[in-house]
């Protein structure tokens, strides 16, 4: 299959590695977290060398009374151009590509006997950041 020099991304994922899993259950008899838990979402950029980026997300559920989770995972991306448009992509792109693999971890994280699993719903990540200057 031939793809046309215009149809390839400046971006490239080269890797993802598991920065940080934890999980604390304090009441072995609750089997769900409560709707009203407190879930944060951040992300973080470094670069790395000339064209080689870091990004990092991390999503933490924090259910007082049942458990509190972590789950930290890094892209390292290469960025083949350095404009406007590829500091975009490494803002939204990046970290849409890492999402999925963040929300399948938790889910096997909170699938073992005895819990309910948790399942993120799926996210606009570009209207997410859409406000950010770049």
């Amino acid at each position: 299959m031939n793809i046309d020099k215009n149809e390839k991304s400046i971006l490239r994922l080269e890797k993802i590695v598991v920065e940080d899993i934890s999980f604390k259950r304090f009441n072995t008899e609750a089997t769900k977290i409560e709707k009203d838990a407190e879930v944060s979402f951040s992300k973080q950029l470094n670069q790395m060398e000339k064209s080689l980026y870091k990004v990092t997300v991390s999503v933490g559920i924090n259910s007082n009374s049942v458990c509190n989770m972590n789950i930290t995972m890094s892209g390292f991306f290469r960025l083949e151009e350095d404009s406007t448009l590829g500091k975009r992509l490494l803002q939204t792109n990046a970290v849409a590509i890492l999402f999925p693999y963040v929300r399948s971890q938790l889910t096997l994280l909170t699938s073992q006997p005895g819990f309910d699993p948790v399942i993120l719903p799926v996210m606009n990540i570009n209207a997410l950041f859409a406000n950010e200057k770049y």
